[in-house]
């Protein structure tokens, strides 16, 4: 996808496999805390070429803002999301 495909997506996109206990863990955390997000299986070509695109090497992949994090750790992930000023929905 070009950049401003890119540009248009959603302030938090994770990628992720149904297969990922990581996945799952996140998905739910991000859920508990009514934190709007897409979740994208890299098993699908057009996610998968974002994926790769991005530089991502394993999921949970979180994206927002331009920024990426790697992996799931909640204090790395909540400080993630303050840095890419994404809170919880109302």
């Amino acid at each position: 996808p070009g950049i401003d495909q890119l540009l248009e997506t959603p302030p938090l996109v994770v990628y992720v496999n149904p297969r990922c206990s990581h996945c799952a863990k996140a998905r739910a955390w991000l859920d508990q805390r009514g934190i709007v997000y897409e979740a994208r299986d890299v098993r699908l070509p057009p996610y998968r070429q974002e994926f790769v695109a991005l530089g991502g090497r394993g999921v949970p992949l979180f994206v927002a803002r331009g920024e990426r994090l790697q992996g799931f750790s909640p204090p790395e992930l909540s400080a993630f999301l303050e840095r890419s000023s994404i809170r919880a929905h109302d």
